[in-house]
């Protein structure tokens, strides 16, 4: 801190934009002029007023000239947020016109406004379109609530010279009017709909700046060719939804062509055979913008289904397009060794109205890029479809996590021990609420990491588990239930005899007739012939005892409160957290 005032003020400024503004920034030593200059306009560059006592507050501070010699408060304001939350009765705003005007004044440099809907319809939105073009402020933005859209077009109008976000204006009835803001950089159109694909051309042939569309696709039918379209660099995220109609292959195409520049596309339409149809086109987009990504890539693609999956025709549509999408994701470019594939599947339930498709691609380091994809598939069948999904492309995934808490009747899974053996190269294994009897007839000589997260097993599946992945190093088991049938009830036995783990991790474990967490029990960690004790006293941390120690408590503790581990070889045990050396 005493030499920060040394950095340059750019430095500082993007040093408290990625913090943020925290509170123990208030408390920090002014030590040097630059440095309070810095907190003070991060701490006024956003303010919120939800009563008449903080408005008048921030007036006052505004006025005072000996807080405003070195600093004037009110112009390191640039987003305000009015909201009428004062008392009970919200038929009368807090704050007046006249008050409104003062605030106006004090504040000159003003870039984005938000007002609740009382407010706003009782004289801010008439004054915002009143106020001397010589005062105004230069709004780049109205920050609007979802709930309701109540910035109109002609507040758009009076502040084009500055606007570069614009959202859903109110009375909206054509795109024309955008000719209006050559400067736009953000354009949001989630209730006006598009309705022809010269209408979508015609945003980006006047727009050319756009960095960010997100655009409400009714495009009923076009025509069958397009000329190759001019390059558009600078759009960077791209939204389409369509809901009555299908994305056409030729609007498809001309976004794959057009947009060379996109980090982030996200596509939502309903599911049926004609949206279904154009799984190429779908997966033409995902391949061509992987070939062009630089730092990172974003593509969302997300049906929606009335009918659940029952519908196994427009089911199989949809799993042509996943199908097609991973292969353009796990494919040609995908299969060089400095991309790492993780792959995520979340098993719904057959009732659920979307199945989605997420990869996000990040270089993490210069010569290395991770690869994240995240698909939901019913949990009936997931193994199998998974084998379809993964055809041809599985050799290329190093990660696979399978979750399926969302799925409430708690199925066995079918058909996942093909999937994991189709991935050669696959090194982590995670499963998550997986109800899964065994490893039985699964073998992965590549997998070294396996997760076992809230789950129900029995003994046998740590014996089926040693088989399954002989090149096993880290394994990490939590919120796991182990059911041991026999009688007389008998201590839980984990046996992992034939490995050499770098990593064991075990943490809330359950017997099924006994909760290690909350009560006493005794742990036996047996590795190479030496054998380790521990006991864990209810919340307590786990507590290595000696030889002595162990054999008395065992004695007096009762077999269900027992847990064995055996094991070749163990470096590092964590037990509920704690870190052990074993080996």
């Amino acid at each position: 801190m005493a030499t920060i005032h040394y950095l340059p003020l750019d430095i500082l400024t993007i040093i408290l934009d990625q913090v943020g503004f925290l509170s123990n920034q208030l408390t920090c030593r002014l030590v040097c002029f630059k440095w309070y200059l810095l907190v003070t306009k991060a701490a006024f560059k956003e303010i919120h007023i939800n009563n008449n006592v903080r408005f008048n507050q921030f007036l006052e501070l505004t006025a005072n000239r000996h807080l405003n010699r070195l600093i004037p408060l009110g112009e390191m304001v640039s987003v305000i947020i009015i909201k009428n939350v004062e008392g009970f009765d919200r038929r009368t705003p807090f704050i007046t016109r006249h008050e409104f005007e003062q605030l106006v004044r004090r504040c000159p440099n003003v870039e984005a406004i938000s007002a609740s809907r009382l407010t706003f319809l009782s004289f801010v939105s008439a004054y915002l379109l009143d106020i001397d073009d010589s005062i105004k402020w230069s709004i780049k933005s109205f920050l609007t609530e979802r709930r309701y859209y109540q910035f109109t077009i002609d507040h758009y109008y009076k502040y084009k010279d500055s606007i570069v976000c614009l959202e859903d204006p109110v009375r909206m009835s054509s795109t024309q009017f955008l000719e209006s803001f050559p400067s736009l950089q953000q354009l949001y159109l989630h209730k006006y709909r598009v309705v022809s694909m010269e209408e979508f051309m015609f945003i980006f042939d006047t727009c050319l700046d756009l960095q960010l569309a997100a655009i409400n696709l009714h495009i009923d039918r076009i025509s069958n060719t397009f000329i190759r379209p001019k390059p558009y660099p600078s759009l960077k995220e791209l939204s389409i939804a369509s809901y009555s109609h299908p994305i056409h292959e030729g609007t498809i195409d001309y976004i794959t062509q057009k947009f060379i520049g996109l980090c982030k596309i996200r596509i939502q339409v309903d599911s049926s055979p004609e949206h279904d149809a154009y799984n190429a086109a779908y997966s033409r987009l995902l391949e061509t913008h992987l070939m062009r990504a630089g730092q990172s890539y974003e593509f969302h693609l997300t049906f929606i289904h009335s009918d659940g999956w029952t519908d196994t025709g427009i089911g199989s549509a949809r799993i042509d397009t996943i199908r097609a999408c991973l292969s353009s994701i796990f494919g040609t470019r995908q299969t060089s060794s400095n991309i790492y594939h993780c792959l995520i599947v979340r098993a719904l339930d057959d009732s659920a109205k979307r199945s989605k498709l997420d990869t996000y691609l990040e270089k993490v380091k210069i010569d290395l890029s991770r690869c994240r994809t995240e698909i939901s598939l019913p949990h009936a069948g997931i193994g199998s479809q998974l084998n379809e999904y993964l055809d041809g492309t599985a050799s290329n995934i190093y990660e696979l996590h399978v979750n399926s808490l969302s799925n409430s009747k708690g199925n066995s899974l079918q058909g996942l021990h093909t999937a994991i053996e189709k991935c050669s190269r696959l090194e982590k294994l995670t499963l998550l609420a997986c109800k899964l009897q065994s490893f039985k007839g699964c073998l992965s000589l590549s997998v070294q990491s396996v997760h076992i997260n809230h789950m129900e097993t029995y003994p046998t599946f740590f014996k089926d588990l040693v088989v399954s992945f002989p090149n096993l190093k880290y394994l990490c088991i939590g919120h796991t239930t182990i059911v041991n049938d026999c009688l007389p009830v008998k201590p839980v036995v984990i046996d992992l005899l034939n490995l050499n783990l770098e990593s064991l991790s075990l943490y809330n474990l359950k017997h099924q007739h006994c909760d290690f967490d909350r009560k006493p029990c005794m742990i036996f960690v047996t590795t190479s012939g030496k054998t380790t004790y521990f006991k864990k006293y209810l919340f307590d941390n786990p507590e290595k005892l000696t030889r002595e120690e162990a054999i008395e408590e065992e004695i007096r503790a009762d077999p269900m409160h027992q847990l064995h581990i055996r094991c070749r070889k163990i470096h590092q045990l964590w037990l509920y957290g704690i870190k052990f050396e074993i080996n």
